[in-house]
């Protein structure tokens, strides 16, 4: 019988432990209280995540940052975070990633709080940075690094506890277009059509979209070459056979090659809206 009231006892606590431990919400509250910078996931091992903020080519725009609470669903107290841009973060991630970002200049953007608080009861705070997109250099890859510096408490993330904000000002081709793709090899030959496809900047004559072919993973990316022709990149060794573009309608086409001569395909792009 003692034996059987042990089990008992060993079972709760381990279930215990359990619930203590997960994210979950039920009976037991979560004792994990992590402080992070929300956007996109770390891509694999990269040493710190790359959020995109396109901002218009105006004088004055904004690049949004926000601050998480995870754990809890809402944090239990006011939580006061203090932040700090960190231009080493974005030297060391080039050293680390081959990568070329160049960290905007003070004069680039306006002042930064030094704290921001998560009010009790919330599970997260938003706070912007003027920038001055006017004033950029379109050749570089601008880029501001925040980095948590301290928390009142919880646990500052070693995943999120520093992010690059990457600032392309928005170039002539971002916007939102219909696809129409036509697969030649490498899967069945079949056309199809997809609606409110949005191009992203990446520069001032590049954009890329979600996607490969919008059937694969992964991205796609297109540099508007002076001469009006396209050049397609996907991280597959693409080959162009025919390109071109229409600089009043935005309309452009691409006929390509990638992994040598395995998957062939035609891309169509037809502006719809901004």
């Amino acid at each position: 019988m003692k034996k059987n009231i042990y089990k008992s006892l060993i079972a709760c606590v381990a279930l215990l432990g359990v619930y203590a431990c997960s994210d979950e919400t039920g009976p037991y509250v979560s004792t994990y209280q992590v402080i992070e910078l929300d956007g996109v996931p770390r891509s694999g091992s990269e040493l710190y995540p790359i959020s995109t903020n396109t901002v218009e080519a105006v004088e004055t725009d904004s690049v949004k940052v926000t601050v998480n609470y995870a754990g809890e669903k809402s944090a239990p107290e006011d939580i006061t975070v203090n932040i700090e841009i960190n231009d080493q973060a974005i030297a060391d991630y080039n050293a680390s990633e081959d990568a070329n970002y160049t960290a905007l200049d003070p004069s680039l953007y306006g002042a930064i709080p030094s704290t921001v608080t998560i009010k009790k009861g919330e599970s997260s705070a938003d706070f912007y940075i003027p920038v001055y997109p006017n004033s950029f250099d379109l050749n570089l890859s601008n880029a501001l690094a925040i980095t948590i510096s301290s928390a009142s408490s919880g646990t500052i993330s070693g995943n999120y506890g520093t992010r690059i904000y990457y600032i392309p000002v928005k170039n002539e081709w971002e916007g939102t277009y219909t696809q129409t793709v036509h697969w030649i090899a490498g899967v069945a030959e079949q056309t199809y059509s997809t609606k409110g496809v949005y191009l992203n900047t990446v520069g001032p004559t590049k954009n890329h979209v979600n996607y490969i072919g919008y059937y694969f993973g992964g991205n796609t990316y297109y540099e508007f070459n002076a001469d009006g022709t396209v050049t397609a990149t996907n991280g597959y060794g693409c080959t162009m056979i025919k390109s071109n573009y229409d600089k009043t309608t935005h309309n452009f086409y691409v006929h390509y090659t990638f992994i040598g001569t395995k998957y062939e395909l035609e891309e169509t792009y037809t502006r719809t809206g901004d």
